[in-house]
């Protein structure tokens, strides 16, 4: 008996309502006569794609025409609503599909009397695909530092092409909140002048600056002895001679130069502070050199009798406040960036200037300094497993933890300081790619990440096995559709040599031998080392060098066997399953394994077929560490009481 197929919407909620339970779902079932599902991907080397849906309604009554001011759905027939499909067996009910509506696409014919929606839909993924990491910088600072956003930030984008001034070492890769300002942006002072990645002063004649724009109310305009605020910017340079990394300059040019290379002029590489015509400053005493070609966070505090210079966190110099009677921005009033008081032939180095904050009214204290050195140095970018890193970046994105399956992972990897602006889901498929293992959007609508051991195990378990062992009393016992179980052997997915590059590293590369007939080719991923992009390398061609049988396809119908039912569609992606057949029950008989890569229903009121694609269990014994116990050879299993490091790849 073919199970009870129920079909439910729920009108009136979001994508991103409260969890499942919490939402009224309308049955519709009795208005669907057609039902089509695809999940999976054809190979282990393909990203998995948004599955979907497509579910025929019959519309006569206009039940399902957005336009129609009298159906009870008026108003709520919108794109994203949550839709799910569920299947009953023996009052067990099995998820098959859930995900969110695309449209509600009416076709009207025989004069307006026949009517149908072809409605179609796709999983978490397409909402995945919509979105971008938000900054995760702005929100650490408007959620956890406790002092709060700074009154001033320029994030030393470019406001007409977007470009950033950042060479990437730091991660922060400075997204704009408002394109500096909104009214005045960033104004180069020439196309020489400004020429990124890096902010350089060159090509021109004696105290040119990069950068400068109009100061603003919130900014430290007219600041006399004894206020209180903080500066902080990040620099990256490689020399001697530059000057001003951020000044505020009033209508009579003289400069409070707030973080500079010693003290204005000299020619060194450390940091200083002057102020109006050089009645006070401050010259870093520990002789750091800044100008090493590192990036660098330099911090100034200026507070009651006291100024306080930090270098990469750390507290450098404490110097004596400054006795200025003060600067008055006028109408005239800027903040530059980027000054350099030499001529074109010795000016200083390209220099790279991010980040710049200003706290008016604000001392950071020392371990203040230090949570916003390491903000703006490591960030998002913890060393974390990949199934942390998943859970992370859904965290950021608010991802309902309802909508959420087991996200596991083994391999470590590192995640980008400030990943703003990257889409979200090639960030998460990135972080599944460095695993290697699964990531997908199973039948419950959750996301799903499993790491790439999951399918060596000391003892596998078949979770289903399709066979004709009865073919003598029951020739059509396997349930498959007639023409439809496709076996191959070739070479489309065997790979002998493999070139892989992680994130600002080098490509790592392995062959069999000196002559590889196909490479396959992994970049951009997280590790962490180059050893690792050498050990994935190095096992691609010991895992597809030579070719191996693919079930391509198979298709069932469970018809056939209706004890089965259950078992059959409670079956997921990445389940072990056993092909044993004889077909014509001729020749030998063929048995294979092979991990679910794909599914697909068919359904209509009087069939229902399911089709399957595999790929092949790996047959190769690894040494997997961290299991209970070391086994034989054939195994090939080692416990080491430590860390998992995920087989002989991690």
């Amino acid at each position: 008996m073919t199970p009870e197929v129920k079909v439910e919407v729920a009108f009136g909620f979001g994508p991103y309502d409260p969890e499942p339970l919490a939402m009224d779902w309308d049955d519709i079932t009795s208005d669907v006569f057609e039902i089509s599902i695809a999940r999976g991907r054809e190979s282990e080397f393909e990203r998995f794609p948004a599955s979907t849906a497509t579910i025929l309604l019959r519309n006569e009554d206009r039940t399902y025409d957005p336009l129609n001011t009298s159906s009870p759905y008026y108003g709520q027939l919108l794109p994203n609503v949550p839709i799910r499909i569920t299947a009953t067996v023996d009052s067990t009910d099995y998820p098959v599909w859930r995900g969110y509506v695309d449209g509600w696409p009416t076709v009207w014919s025989e004069a307006g009397f026949a009517a149908e929606v072809q409605v179609a839909a796709t999983d978490a993924f397409k909402l995945l695909a919509e979105r971008r990491m938000p900054d995760t910088l702005r929100t650490w600072l408007d959620g956890t530092f406790t002092p709060g956003l700074p009154g001033f930030w320029a994030r030393m984008d470019n406001a007409i092409d977007n470009v950033l001034v950042n060479d990437g070492t730091v991660g922060h890769d400075g997204v704009a909140l408002a394109a500096l300002d909104a009214v005045d942006p960033l104004v180069p002072t020439s196309t020489a002048a400004l020429r990124l990645p890096a902010l350089v002063c060159a090509e021109a004649a004696e105290y040119t600056y990069a950068a400068y724009f109009p100061i603003k109310d919130v900014v430290l305009d007219d600041v006399t002895t004894g206020d209180t605020w903080t500066i902080s910017a990040v620099v990256q340079f490689n020399g001697r001679g530059f000057r001003g990394i951020f000044e505020t300059e009033h209508q009579a040019n003289n400069p409070l130069v707030v973080l500079s290379t010693n003290n204005y002029s000299a020619r060194v590489n450390t940091i200083g502070f002057y102020i109006d015509g050089g009645l006070a400053n401050i010259t870093g005493t520990s002789g750091k050199d800044v100008g090493d070609g590192a990036v660098h966070h330099i911090v100034l505090v200026r507070s009651g009798t006291g100024a306080y210079l930090y270098i990469d966190g750390v507290l450098d110099t404490i110097g004596s406040n400054p006795s200025a009677t003060g600067w008055e921005t006028g109408s005239t009033g800027r903040h530059i960036i980027g000054r350099s008081p030499l001529g074109p032939t010795t000016q200083g180095p390209e220099i790279v200037i991010d980040e710049i904050m200003a706290w008016p009214g604000t001392a950071l204290s020392g371990t203040q300094v230090a949570e916003l050195y390491d903000a703006l140095t490591v960030g998002f970018s913890e060393e974390v497993s990949t199934g942390i890193a998943v859970d992370r970046v859904l965290d950021e994105v608010f991802w309902l933890p309802d909508l959420r399956s087991s996200l596991l992972g083994e391999v470590i990897v590192k995640l980008p300081a400030n990943p703003a602006g990257r889409g979200v889901l090639e960030l998460l498929q990135l972080i599944a790619d460095s695993e290697g293992g699964r990531f997908y959007v199973d039948k419950e609508g959750k996301l799903y990440h499993e790491p790439r051991s999951a399918d060596i195990s000391e003892s596998p378990t078949v979770a289903y096995t399709f066979t004709d062992n009865n073919r003598d009393t029951n020739p059509t016992d396997v349930g498959l559709a007639d023409g439809t179980l496709k076996i191959t052997i070739d070479d489309k997915l065997t790979f002998d040599a493999a070139e892989v590059t992680r994130e600002g590293g080098l490509t790592q590369r392995a062959a069999l031998n000196d002559t590889p007939l196909r490479t396959i080719t992994r970049t951009g991923l997280l590790f962490l080392t180059d050893s690792q992009s050498l050990g994935l390398a190095s096992w691609y061609p010991f895992r597809y060098g030579t070719p191996q049988a693919r079930t391509e396809s198979w298709t069932v119908n469970p018809e056939v066997y209706p004890d089965d039912w259950g078992t059959i569609l409670d079956l997921e992606i990445g389940d072990r399953v056993s092909i044993e057949i004889t077909p014509g029950g001729v020749g030998s008989a063929i048995e294979l394994e092979q991990h679910i890569s794909y599914i697909e229903h068919r359904i209509t009121p009087e069939e229902w077929f399911i089709t399957f694609n595999g790929t092949p269990v790996d047959p190769n014994s690894y040494f997997l560490w961290d299991s209970i116990e070391f086994a034989d050879n054939d195994n090939g299993w080692a416990d080491t009481d430590g860390d998992p490091i995920g087989g002989a790849w991690g």
